[in-house]
């Protein structure tokens, strides 16, 4: 029984690259460190200040997901009209029941029947409608 021959994987590197060579100063540690040095600066100090921490209670994952899916089902027995209202998403419907600043859901009018005219003299007038 022969060996079959395999044919060795190569990749070809000498073509350009995805890396962008203009970002190379600015993520070298020792000017951002001479940066820092000469100006006092922290240039990643705004970084921090934008995250954001929000309080989590102390849920279980059971009772979390029981939660999640409370909230579904009874987002899914919704009219079809106030989940495409909140893009179909249970999440913005949440929001909505719990943001004071948005507006209360406009009532429907219940479909009544046309009404009739009132008969000519029952406000108390004459055939002509002028008042006695």
């Amino acid at each position: 029984m022969t060996k079959q021959k395999r044919r060795r994987f190569s990749q070809d590197f000498s073509k350009g690259g995805r890396t962008d060579a203009s970002f190379a100063p600015a993520c070298d540690v020792n000017s951002i460190v001479k940066h820092y040095q000469e100006t006092g600066i922290d240039p990643y100090q705004d970084r921090i200040k934008l995250k954001r921490y929000a309080h989590a209670s102390s849920q279980s994952y059971e009772e979390a997901m029981r939660a999640t899916a409370e909230i579904d089902s009874a987002f899914a027995q919704l009219p079809a009209p106030v989940r495409a209202q909140h893009a179909n998403n249970p999440s913005a419907w949440l929001e909505s029941l719990t943001t004071p600043e948005l507006p209360p859901e406009p009532e429907v009018a219940p479909d009544l029947p046309p009404a009739e005219p009132a008969p000519q003299g029952a406000l108390g007038g004459d055939s002509e409608g002028k008042v006695q």
